[in-house]
């Protein structure tokens, strides 16, 4: 036998005692673990099962914004230029507040939304020189921009239905060039316009001379 001291064998109750006491530590820390977690929660009133918003919450500022609703037509499409009041701006863009060529005829504001407005013209007694593009709206829209317009700013014109849009619509044959203001007065009125008269042939009223009149005949006696 060799000289070295043999290890004077442990118990078995103290070997089984130590992975016990190990794992009940464990256990209990895990235990304790649970306890508070769920405590904290049920007093702050957070989900006791995480979630994604609670793991990592969105700054709402970064969240994306609902979409806006569609705007009507006059506030999308006319109030840039002829201004939400109606007022126009200088020089640049006539008044639809008071303009007999939005508040008389409906047709004439009719015809100017569907093929557009070149050329000088006075309202309110200002003269502007406009190139207004038509706005490609639908008979429906038009219709209700005009009747939003005429009845308000402080006009007070009748509304305007799609049926009298598609009329009007309907009349203007192939043209697809602006009206001018002439043209409009013309059709007003029932005058040729300008460019009418200049044309080869075409008779205005005043070139016809004084008409003469005739005196009746009588029998001889």
């Amino acid at each position: 036998m060799s000289g070295k001291p043999m290890k004077e064998p442990q118990p078995v109750a103290r070997l089984v005692a130590q992975p016990v006491t190990q794992l009940v530590a464990r256990l209990g820390g895990v235990i304790i673990g649970v306890a508070v977690y769920v405590g904290v929660n049920i007093r702050t009133g957070h989900a006791l099962v995480p979630t994604l918003a609670g793991v990592n919450p969105i700054d709402p500022a970064f969240l994306p914004s609902p979409p806006e609703p569609p705007k009507p037509p006059y506030q999308a499409v006319c109030s840039p230029c002829h201004q939400p009041n109606g007022a126009g701006i200088p020089f640049a863009f006539p008044p639809l507040a008071g303009s007999e060529w939005l508040t008389g005829d409906p047709e004439t504001p009719i015809r100017i939304v569907l093929l557009g407005l070149s050329g000088r013209i006075q309202v309110n007694g200002a003269t502007f020189d406009v190139v207004m593009p038509p706005p490609e709206l639908d008979d429906a829209r038009i219709a209700e921009a005009l009747s939003y317009a005429r009845s308000n700013f402080g006009n007070n014109a009748s509304a305007v239905d799609a049926e009298q849009v598609k009329k009007v619509r309907a009349s203007l044959g192939e043209r697809s060039t602006p009206w001018t203001a002439s043209e409009l007065t013309a059709l007003r009125t029932g005058a040729p316009s300008a460019s009418d008269a200049a044309k080869p042939g075409a008779e205005h009223p005043a070139a016809r001379g004084p008409a003469i009149r005739r005196k009746p005949l009588r029998d001889k006696p």
